[in-house]
């Protein structure tokens, strides 16, 4: 087991496991029932994750992980070899047919890198079976002329008949543009060619060689040179925030431009993740180069101030509604809990994962239901401000922790990935879900 230090000083036993190689794609995959494999025979996949690695020579791999809570192991229950090493994974449900009961599937959207060093990736959707651990389907193939593009799914209306039309929309951001992947009508066109997975496929085989033929695209700024990760409103169907370079864009994908947000530069040094709170509209958490944990309301913006490095947007430029220190060295990641906003996750090049409770800045401050109980005074905002912070920290990845995610199936559970291919899986404390819960 993994120590992990608590904020009471005490310590947690986190669940390990080793793929054995680089990883830097963790992804929670949507609850499917139960399944065969292993021992015991049938197996709940409450909660399940892939990991993709990012070995530069030999075969990669797919991953799929469980994690038992009883008794608190992690178990490796398929795997497929993948040709290239993966730098970008998403993974979205797709309701079957069948009525009540029927089986969600399971799609995977992933980008791998070529290795042979020239600008080169291949964007592609699989579809796992529905017992999770037979052969994956494939459904679409797309040669990027890009380096580390980055991904995100944009599922809208899951209903329908096992087929790819009851599939959502990618977004992809690569080559200096923000494109939204109509999957279904793709994979449509795509379903009399095959493809081995990972394999880049020749032209003739594919049904979109190129980015150039997809119509609904959104340009980022002519000064973005590396875009480091994409995230999806999911307040507003057709927004999107990219961090790239030092920069905070927000695109709406209607439009043929994206815009450089009042943040241009919110950590001055690279900006590396950012996420939206699930609850809060336009409220956004950013991390970067300078360790920091920053929270923002898209809306507000500061005092003008001059462009400096990166550009101006308009002259204002926004001001963080908290800031923490959150890591020594870059900060590489960072995640909200789908339903509890006052918990955040972080990772970081000092090789720690942090989870933290920022509950002033939740759609539900805590304390703010209870305050005055007991004859207490009733909490005030600097009260409730002074009480975020760290309340667990994982210490034991050993390298830098490249991908973070909660649990699909349970809030209170999430996963840790580094890059040597460790991967830890957790529990909120019981006193901060006692503490959260309470303030809902």
């Amino acid at each position: 087991m993994s120590h992990v230090a608590a904020a009471s000083g005490g310590t947690s036993e986190a669940a390990p496991y080793a793929i054995e190689m680089q990883a830097k794609c963790l992804a929670a995959v949507p609850s499917a029932g139960t399944h065969s494999g292993g021992e015991g025979g049938q197996l709940s996949p409450s909660h399940a994750f892939l990991v993709g690695s990012n070995a530069p020579r030999g075969t990669n791999r797919l991953y799929l992980l469980e994690y038992r809570e009883e008794p608190h192991l992690v178990d490796c229950i398929a795997v497929w070899d993948h040709a290239e090493p993966i730098c970008a994974m998403s993974v979205a449900a797709q309701e079957s047919g069948g009525g009540p009961g029927a089986a969600t599937r399971v799609l995977v959207a992933a980008c791998h890198q070529s290795v042979a060093g020239a600008p080169m990736a291949t964007f592609e959707v699989i579809r796992l079976s529905s017992d999770l651990v037979g052969d994956v389907e494939p459904l679409l193939q797309i040669r990027l002329d890009a380096r580390s593009p980055c991904i995100a799914w944009q599922p809208v209306g899951l209903s329908g008949g096992a087929t790819v039309d009851s599939i959502g929309s990618c977004v992809l951001a690569a080559r200096n543009s923000i494109y939204r992947l109509p999957i279904a009508q793709l994979a449509g066109a795509a379903k009399t060619a095959s493809f081995t997975m990972g394999v880049p496929n020749n032209a003739t085989a594919l049904p979109v060689t190129t980015l150039d033929s997809i119509p609904d695209r959104c340009a980022m700024p002519t000064a973005i040179e590396t875009i480091h990760s994409i995230t999806c409103d999911p307040h507003h169907k057709d927004i999107v925030a990219v961090a790239a370079d030092t920069s905070l864009v927000i695109a709406d994908l209607r439009a043929k431009q994206a815009q450089l947000h009042a943040a241009h530069a919110p950590h001055r040094l690279a900006l590396r993740s950012v996420d939206y709170n699930p609850n809060r509209i336009y409220v956004v958490a950013t991390c970067g180069d300078d360790g920091q944990i920053k929270v923002w309301d898209l809306r507000k913006a500061g005092a003008s101030v001059s462009g400096g490095a990166g550009g101006s947007a308009g002259g204002d430029r926004m001001v963080a509604l908290a800031s923490h220190q959150g890591h020594d060295h870059r900060a590489t990641c960072v995640r909200y809990n789908p339903s509890h906003d006052e918990l955040l996750l972080s990772g970081g090049v000092d090789q720690l994962c942090r989870l933290w409770c920022l509950s002033s800045l939740s759609s539900k401050p805590l304390s703010s239901v209870s305050s005055g109980v007991d004859g207490a005074p009733p909490a005030t905002a600097s009260t409730r401000a002074s009480k975020d912070g760290v309340i667990r920290s994982l210490t034991d990845v050993g390298e830098t922790v490249t991908s973070v995610a909660w649990s699909s199936s349970d809030p209170w559970v999430y996963a840790v990935c580094g890059f040597n291919g460790r991967v830890f899986i957790d529990r909120v404390p019981d006193e901060s879900r006692l503490e959260v819960l309470m303030g809902e």
